[in-house]
């Protein structure tokens, strides 16, 4: 498994994931219902969410590196 350490001046982010109070699916598709596309802002104002935005992206980017699966 690949992994980018921070440069020492770089903040790191994180925030606490507690069980008991999970995020709340907005919309899209799952197995049972398909709501498509809502909006997702109440959601990102969780204080255990984290949220990156950027001006809109001039050519593809390829963000999940390396993918591999063992059944």
């Amino acid at each position: 498994m690949l992994s980018t350490v921070p440069r020492s001046a770089e903040r790191v982010d994180e925030f606490v994931y507690d069980p008991e109070d999970p995020v709340p699916s907005l919309g899209g598709t799952n197995l049972a219902i398909d709501m498509g596309v809502q909006d997702q802002r109440p959601v990102e104002q969780r204080v255990d969410v984290l949220v990156y935005t950027s001006d809109p992206l001039e050519q593809l980017v390829e963000i999940t590196g390396p993918v591999s699966v063992v059944l």
